[in-house]
């Protein structure tokens, strides 16, 4: 399997909506071959596509040393056209160059990839009157993307091998994601009665500022912070003013927080308390 030539087949099929696709058709006419062909018969469209993934060097085919980009690849096109005019004469006709990397030189480079897929167009649209899509660099990242996109809300499996992959993947980066997520539990969770097996965690506290240096360089200043306390029993939050004293630039903040009178353990667990929201004011 070509897997660039498989993953062009697949976008007309999930993306372009083409009831058809083939690959690698010999046209004995020209005695040539498409890489890739998709007929949509609703839209009456049909697309003729070629391939080229050329990873290391770029969009790069030789003659000998030299490039010979704009000759091949001209050469090629002008045969799918003649092609497609010949036997799809009534559909609206989509001519497309695939290639992911396509580099840029200087412009008075002897090697410039761009400069050549320019140079194609313009010997295309001169012959033709066709104006070639490129699908290079974002515009082939951007196909990826709606091919993964696609992957990733479709819940039958798909039967495209690249489909597939594209599927999975998707829908394990989701699944690592979720399993990755912490699990906010209640302090019933907690407690030795209702579940022995597990150990009392320490208070979730949350900050206002969130970074604790800012917090405890604001704290220092007002000397008054807001606790609100949350409870698992879905009561009505308390609220408290923490008036600070003796809160120096070496204390913990979370520290005092936790060691506060209400929110040592058992106070803790008998008051289901959850969380605390804490603000400098």
């Amino acid at each position: 399997m070509n897997i660039g030539e498989q993953l062009v087949s697949s976008y007309l099929q999930y993306i372009r909506g083409c009831e058809f696709t083939q690959k690698n058709l010999y046209t004995v006419e020209s005695q040539g071959e498409i890489d890739v062909i998709g007929i949509n018969l609703k839209e009456k469209s049909v697309y003729i596509c070629e391939v080229a993934i050329h990873l290391v060097t770029g969009l790069l085919y030789t003659r000998g040393s030299n490039s010979n980009n704009v000759l091949k690849i001209t050469e090629k096109l002008s045969k799918d056209i003649d092609y497609a005019n010949t036997f799809f004469p009534e559909y609206k006709k989509h001519f497309m160059f695939w290639s992911p990397i396509v580099k840029k030189s200087r412009a008075d480079a002897k090697l410039n990839q761009m400069r050549d897929v320019e140079e194609i167009k313009r010997n295309i649209f001169s012959k033709y009157g066709v104006d070639v899509e490129f699908v290079i660099n974002e515009a082939f990242l951007s196909c990826l993307n709606e091919m993964r996109s696609f992957a990733k809300k479709e819940s039958k499996e798909l039967k495209c091998p690249v489909m597939r992959s594209m599927q999975i993947e998707e829908y394990l980066k989701e699944h690592v994601e979720k399993i990755n997520q912490p699990i906010v539990a209640s302090c019933d969770d907690f407690h030795p009665a209702l579940n022995p097996a597990r150990k009392p965690d320490n208070l979730v506290v949350h900050l206002e500022p969130n970074d604790e240096n800012e917090f405890k360089r604001r704290l220092l200043i007002s000397r008054k912070a807001e606790i609100k306390t949350v409870y698992s029993h879905g009561g009505d939050p308390t609220v408290k003013i923490w008036n600070v004293s003796k809160f120096n630039g070496n204390s913990s903040v979370i520290g005092n927080i936790r060691s506060r009178n209400e929110f040592r353990l058992a106070n803790r667990l008998a008051n289901k308390i959850m969380e605390v929201y804490v603000t400098v004011k």
